[in-house]
């Protein structure tokens, strides 16, 4: 297997493609507290929400809870059809660009699984975890 392809040696069979596949979605908690900044994910969300307002190929919202309070700030993306992307220790300093360019990663990849070499450094230290998409 292309190891390149970034799907880390994971078989993805049985994945329908959804009509808007270039659309994602990012997900922020806000009930993640970092260091001394209680409301970090919060900070996190209102940077990037900020950031993307006029963008309509990104959604950004908010979770009370990605239940991950051990490793904050932490981010889901997501995208039809795709395997979802949750990330930890997502730093609410992260640059925005870095934050987009993950958001683009996984909404362009045929899977939702980004080659290694399209992933900012955050994503790539981040991964908690993957989950399939769900398929009727």
């Amino acid at each position: 297997m292309d190891r390149s392809s970034g799907l880390c040696g994971i078989a993805v069979k049985g994945i329908r493609r959804l009509p808007d596949q270039s659309r994602t979605t990012i997900t922020v908690c806000v009930a993640c507290a970092a260091g001394d900044d209680p409301v970090a994910g919060e900070t996190l969300f209102d940077r990037i929400a900020g950031y993307l307002k006029d963008d309509p190929a990104i959604e950004v919202r908010t979770a009370e809870c990605l239940a991950v309070c051990e490793r904050p700030v932490t981010v889901a993306f997501q995208a039809p059809g795709k395997w979802t992307y949750l990330l930890g220790n997502v730093d609410e300093t992260v640059p925005l660009d870095d934050i987009v360019a993950a958001a683009r990663a996984v909404a362009q990849s045929p899977t939702g699984i980004p080659a290694m070499a399209d992933r900012p450094a955050f994503f790539e230290n981040g991964v908690i975890c993957r989950v399939p998409p769900v398929t009727e």
